[in-house]
């Protein structure tokens, strides 16, 4: 219940300094699935945009090489994000440093919550 909730945080706070624009979905999911392989489907679903917003936007971030096609299986491409571009290595140490500061802020909260509010919460 606290990691997702603290994920959730994270999630907002990030958008929060970027901007919930389309672009900044879909940075924010391919960020934060940074291991993973996603298809234009699995990403316009996750970022909960429209497919033709995601088809305007798309082929802008490929040019600028922040994602990468890793596979094509049958009519099915698959995507990741570019973490060897620099401006992605900043975006994902921006959202380390997000993460890192909520994690704190809730550190900093249960310190000063006692026990016993802890557990009726």
């Amino acid at each position: 219940m606290v990691l997702s909730s603290i994920a959730m945080s994270e999630k907002n706070a990030f958008l929060d300094v970027l901007g919930y624009n389309p672009q900044a979905k879909i940075l924010d999911v391919l960020i934060t699935g940074r291991r993973l392989e996603y298809s234009a489907t699995g990403i316009i679903r996750a970022a909960d945009i429209g497919r033709a917003t995601f088809y305007k936007i798309f082929p802008h971030l490929l040019k600028q090489s922040l994602i990468l096609l890793t596979k094509k299986i049958g009519n099915i491409q698959l995507y990741t994000i570019n973490q060897k571009n620099p401006t992605v290595q900043h975006l994902i140490k921006l959202h380390g440093q997000i993460l890192k500061g909520i994690l704190e802020q809730h550190k900093q909260t249960e310190i000063e919550t006692p026990e016993t509010e802890q557990i009726i919460a």
